[in-house]
């Protein structure tokens, strides 16, 4: 098999993984992730990576953008630390693919993920409270998770582009137009991954675990 065989493979596995990468990414009986939460702030952004081949898959694409599958957006609740995100395959057979609002420790549970991250977008609270309201709102909503990937259909959301669309509502883009074209003839189109948020220069890494 040659080197041009070999690519297109790779890029077909990569986007298969994109597909289902935003769940089932850790293993059962693993320690859950040791998560900060002193460090945390409202409208943070929630980073993991998990272990199976999908998020592999991803982080291959993201390449030196980061190793992460999946993301979401912390939110505080009645003193609680949350994360509201778009995940399939985590809610009970035969019901919709409801959009999530977990536990931090549910979230980077070690049946979901092997690494993690917080990234913050800005310190102004306003800014925060528009992106937290409007994943709350998606949640209470009852918007689903959207398999086909597209982003210009907003009735439906998956994992970084309901973060994107969290913080449009205070001006804050934060892929800065940035999208992954994938060329592979079985699954040729243009996808937001995390890295496409990651590599905002103007984000601060508040940790990793």
């Amino acid at each position: 098999m040659n080197h041009s065989h070999c690519h297109i493979i790779a890029c077909l596995m990569a986007v298969a993984g994109l597909m289902t990468a935003c769940h089932s990414e850790g293993s059962q009986g693993s320690a859950a992730l040791d998560v900060p939460v002193e460090l945390l702030q409202d409208g943070d952004l929630a980073l993991r990576c998990g272990i199976s081949l999908e998020s592999r898959f991803v982080t291959g694409i993201n390449g030196e953008n980061g190793p992460y599958s999946h993301i979401g957006l912390v939110v505080n609740v009645d003193g609680k630390w949350m994360v509201a995100h778009a995940v399939p395959g985590e809610n009970p057979p035969g019901e919709p693919e409801y959009l999530k609002l977990d536990p931090i420790s549910d979230y980077y549970g070690g049946d979901r993920a092997k690494l993690g991250a917080i990234m913050r977008v800005t310190e102004d609270s306003a800014a925060c409270a528009a992106a937290t309201g409007y994943a709350l709102w998606a949640v209470d909503a009852h918007k689903v998770f959207d398999k086909a990937f597209d982003w210009e259909d907003t009735t439906q959301l998956y994992c970084t582009e309901l973060v994107q669309r969290a913080y449009q509502r205070s001006g804050i883009d934060l892929t800065q137009g940035r999208k992954t074209n994938v060329g592979a003839a079985a699954f040729k189109g243009t996808y937001v991954f995390p890295s496409d948020i990651t590599s905002n220069k103007s984000l601060t890494w508040i940790c990793t675990f």
